[in-house]
């Protein structure tokens, strides 16, 4: 339960952290930053806590591993 949290937030911190960059910035900068940065902290994240905890950080992600028969309904709530 911890290691969710910790992903949900510092995924949520780091696409919250580059909109506002962006938003601050006289000039723009392209949205492939956004997105690079988003996908890198994504598999960042994933790579750190997947083996802890799934990495699910979509709560739709755990009903249908639950659904599906991957987790224990125990674990998924």
């Amino acid at each position: 339960v911890a290691a969710e949290f910790l992903c949900t937030f510092f995924f949520i911190f780091t696409v919250c952290a580059v909109s506002l960059n962006d938003a601050r910035m006289k000039v723009p900068v392209s949205l492939v930053t956004g997105g690079l940065t988003t996908a890198l902290c994504a598999t960042g994240l994933i790579y750190c806590f997947g083996g802890l905890s799934g990495a699910h950080f979509n709560p739709a992600v755990t009903v249908g591993a639950m659904i599906g028969g991957k987790i224990n309904p125990i674990k998924g709530i």
